[in-house]
């Protein structure tokens, strides 16, 4: 079994053995592993899926080869070499990453009562369309 160890070493270690750098990888990493060993403990202690005590995790390895879980706890993500933080979608209409789910950028009124004077005035200015 796994001897005791602390998070902090554990963690360097799993980054000298693992040199996955994406996801996908790291998945097909554990299924070519798991197809070999035929056990999701030994899978899961030759990739350090552990918990927080050091013990292997074999739910783990199962739902990010089976299921595509992608780990969202800084610590797993580091000792599975996946970068620490995931990357923020970005805006499909402006292409900038938002912390509200609505696009500030993109608005629609219903009528012209609803616009503010400064958009009203440079549409007729431009004469364009007021819907």
């Amino acid at each position: 079994m796994i001897e005791n160890r602390t998070c902090h070493n554990m963690i360097h270690e799993a980054k000298k053995m693992n040199k996955t750098t994406t996801f996908r990888d790291l998945r097909r990493q554990i299924k070519a592993t798991h197809k070999q060993t035929q056990s999701w403990r030994k899978t899961a202690v030759l990739h350090n899926i552990l918990t927080r005590k050091g013990r292997p995790n074999p739910s783990m390895a199962w739902r990010i080869a089976k299921k595509g879980y992608d780990p969202p706890s800084p610590w797993m993500r580091d000792l599975l070499g996946l970068p620490t933080y995931k990357l923020a979608p970005s805006c499909e209409h402006c292409g900038e990453v938002h912390v509200s789910m609505r696009c500030p950028k993109t608005r629609t009124y219903l009528d012209l009562f609803g616009m503010p004077i400064k958009l009203v005035l440079w549409k007729l200015a431009n004469r364009e369309n007021m819907d």
